[in-house]
C-alpha cells in the first residue's frame, strides 16, 4: 500500500470513475462487498502506477514525487491484483497500467451514460470448430462493438450456445448432428422461452463457426424480436462496424435452366463453377451472387451487410419463379460469418425452397464440397 496521504476528493473521483470496480483488465470485482458474505465494506485500494516513491514499483526520478497525488497516476485495484503489479513491475509497466484505466473507465463511461433511447440487448453468442481450431470469442471486444451501437448489455453474463471444449471437427461424420443437436437444444431452452414471454425484445449475435451452422442458427432467430448480427475483423481485431464505402453486390444468372439448381456465393473467395459441376454433375443451372474483388475482409459496414441482404432475398425469389417449386437450392458459400447468419434470418420455411448446404473442409483430401445440412420444411443433417 502506499503511504502518500491521498485527498478524499481524488480518492471520490478514482472511485466515481472506476465504478467502485478492480480496473486490472477482467478482474471488475465489486471493492464495496464480500463475494462470500455479502458483507458491505471498502475492500479497494487506491494503486500508484508511477510509484509514489522513485525506490517503489515502476518508481521515477521526477515524476515520482510530481505525480503522487494526481488522479490520472492512480488506478483502483483489489487487493490481490495490487499485489501483483507492485511485485512485478517488469510486466506491469505504467503503459499496460494508463491502458487498463483507460479501457476501464471509458467503460464505465459508456454504461452511465445511458438514457431512455438506449436499447439494452441480450448477448448470444456461439462458436464451434472449424477445421482444427477452435473459435474463442472475446468478451470485452464484443462488450465494445455493443456500446458504439448505443447498445448495452442486458445481463452480465451472454447467452452461450457453444458446446464447451468440444473435440469434434467439421472433417468428422458426427460434428454436423451433435452440433446441430446442441445449437437447437440450446437454443430451445436458453432463449426461445424468453422470446415468447417477451422477456428478449432485442438480442446482438456474435458469432464464429463453420458457415453451415451459422446459417441454422438463423433460422432459429425469431423475427418478432430485433437482431443486430456482427461480424469479426481481423485488421483491425474488433466486432466493431467500420466506416467504408459502398459497393454493389453482382448476381449472375445461369444461361440455362436445368432440373438441378445451385447458388454460387462467391464474398469471401471465388468458387470456380467446376468445384460446383463436380458434386453436381455438369447438367446444373448455377446462380451466382459476387463482388468485384472476393476477399476475406471485404464486409466492413453495416450497409454492405444489408445490401448482401436485399440482394440475397430478391435472388431467392428469382430463382424460385424461374424453376418452380418442385427444386432445392445447392448452396455452395464462400462468405463471412456475419453473411451466414443473415442467410438463415431472412429464410422463410412456408415460402422459399427447401435449401441444401455444402462445406468445403480445408483437411479434407482434395478440399471438396460436401454435403452439411437441409433447411426447410423438414431440416435434416445429410450424412
Amino acid at each position: 500500500m502506499s503511504k502518500t496521504n491521498i485527498p478524499n476528493k481524488t480518492l471520490f473521483l478514482l472511485w466515481g470513475k472506476s465504478a467502485g470496480r478492480c480496473e486490472f483488465t477482467g478482474c471488475n470485482k465489486m471493492l464495496s462487498k464480500d463475494d462470500l458474505t455479502q458483507k458491505e465494506y471498502n475492500n479497494g485500494q487506491c494503486a500508484h502506477i508511477i510509484a509514489d516513491s522513485q525506490n517503489g514499483p515502476r518508481g521515477d526520478s521526477e515524476k515520482s514525487m510530481q505525480m503522487s497525488k494526481d488522479p490520472s497516476n492512480l488506478i483502483l485495484l483489489c487487493p490481490e491484483h495490487h499485489k501483483l503489479i507492485d511485485d512485478d513491475p517488469k510486466t506491469y509497466t505504467v503503459d499496460k497500467l494508463l491502458q487498463m484505466k483507460k479501457e476501464h473507465e471509458k467503460n464505465i463511461e459508456y454504461l452511465t451514460s445511458f438514457n431512455g433511447k438506449n436499447i439494452k440487448s441480450y448477448i448470444i453468442i456461439y462458436g464451434a470448430n472449424i477445421g482444427k481450431h477452435n473459435c474463442p470469442i472475446v468478451l470485452n471486444k464484443v462488450t465494445e462493438a455493443l456500446l458504439k451501437d448505443d447498445l448495452y448489455p442486458a445481463e452480465r453474463t451472454p447467452i452461450e450456445l457453444s458446446i464447451g471444449n468440444s473435440f469434434t471437427t467439421d472433417n468428422m461424420d458426427s460434428f454436423w448432428n451433435l452440433e446441430v443437436n446442441n445449437l437447437c437444444s440450446g437454443f430451445e431452452t436458453r432463449v426461445a422461452p424468453r422470446i415468447i414471454n417477451k422477456e428478449i425484445k432485442h438480442c446482438s449475435v456474435f458469432a464464429l463457426a463453420p458457415i453451415p451452422l451459422l446459417i441454422k442458427l438463423g433460422t432459429l432467430l425469431t423475427d418478432q424480436i430485433e437482431v443486430n448480427v456482427y461480424q469479426k475483423h481481423r485488421e483491425p481485431d474488433t466486432w466493431q462496424w467500420i466506416e467504408a464505402e459502398e459497393f454493389e453486390y453482382s448476381v449472375i444468372r445461369p444461361q440455362r435452366k436445368c432440373k438441378t439448381v445451385a447458388l454460387n456465393l462467391s464474398l469471401s473467395a471465388t468458387i470456380p463453377e467446376d468445384d460446383i459441376k463436380l458434386v453436381l454433375g455438369d447438367d446444373v443451372a448455377i446462380w451466382k451472387i459476387t463482388i468485384e474483388a472476393p476477399n476475406n475482409d471485404y464486409l466492413k459496414s453495416k450497409n454492405h451487410l444489408k445490401a448482401f441482404r436485399e440482394t440475397y432475398r430478391k435472388i431467392m425469389d428469382d430463382i424460385k419463379k424461374t424453376h418452380g417449386n418442385n427444386i432445392k437450392i445447392h448452396l455452395f458459400p464462400a462468405i463471412p460469418n456475419s453473411v451466414a447468419v443473415e442467410i438463415g434470418r431472412v429464410y422463410m420455411p412456408k415460402a422459399d425452397l427447401p435449401i441444401v448446404i455444402y462445406d468445403r473442409n480445408q483437411s479434407d483430401q482434395g478440399k471438396i464440397f460436401k454435403k452439411a445440412i437441409e433447411i426447410g420444411d423438414n431440416d435434416e443433417i445429410i450424412k
